[in-house]
């Protein structure tokens, strides 16, 4: 389950974050507004890997 914690909170409890991050998202609100979501760096790794494929098939099937 995705956890959702202040900026302030983010700043006085990092490395926290940082662990918790790496098993799901951690969302980080200000204002009361999400602004940012910590994610592993795998788990960037597997979206950009994704990106890219869908990117690739959207180039190939504009080409048709």
């Amino acid at each position: 389950m995705n956890r959702i914690v202040s900026a302030t909170d983010v700043r006085t409890r990092f490395d926290e974050m940082m662990q918790q991050a790496k098993t799901s998202p951690v969302i980080v609100t200000r204002y009361g507004k999400p602004e940012v979501v910590v994610i592993s760096k795998q788990e960037y790794d597997w979206l950009m890997e994704a990106a890219q494929r869908l990117a690739g098939e959207a180039e190939r099937a504009s080409g048709d």
